[in-house]
């Protein structure tokens, strides 16, 4: 295999993980329902129908970077052939931004954070909490789901191979009178 193709094989890759991130942060805030809260003392608190849904952000977040992820490990062992542990190490570091680049683009394209604008809110005002992920495990949902994609995508073609293939000949054998 020729370095060029080896670069292009890397580069597809990245795209792809990178990409997997970009769509599922816009997926992301897209269908997440913001949670409602109100202004008081100045502080943001959750009302009686936003603190039990405190955790559909990173609910959420979870669910669509495994399924963004399986997509992207999926395409790139689809469409990679040779040099599987390069595609294996390239394909977990850019899920890995992929997932923060998830995260970063998803939080930028969700309602603003309620602290700063509830200082300046009366008491018992009406607001909504921003997009947000809590701790860093989620973190590991996109690299995740690649994983188990490419290696779907591996073993998927590891069992098509041993059908493809033709049965060995039968050796000749010396027939004698």
């Amino acid at each position: 295999m020729t370095a060029r193709r080896t670069l292009l094989q890397i580069s597809l890759v990245v795209l792809l993980a990178l990409g997997a991130g970009l769509a599922g942060a816009w997926v992301w805030e897209s269908r997440w329902t913001p949670v409602t809260g109100v202004a008081l003392h100045h502080e943001f608190v959750l009302d009686q129908q936003g603190a039990p849904a405190d955790f559909t952000a990173t609910g959420s977040y979870v669910v669509w970077a495994l399924v963004f992820g399986l997509l992207a490990g999926l395409l790139a062992g689809v469409v990679t052939r040779g040099r599987e542990l390069t595609t294996l190490v390239v394909l977990l570091v850019s899920a890995g931004v992929g997932g923060w680049l998830m995260v970063q683009v998803g939080q930028a394209l969700g309602p603003p954070d309620p602290a700063a604008l509830a200082k300046t809110l009366d008491d018992f005002t009406p607001m909504t909490a921003d997009l947000r992920v809590h701790g860093v495990a989620p973190l590991l949902a996109l690299p995740a789901g690649a994983l188990l994609g490419l290696a779907v995508a591996y073993l998927t073609e590891v069992a098509f191979r041993g059908v493809r293939q033709p049965p060995a000949p039968r050796p000749a054998t010396l027939v004698t009178h």
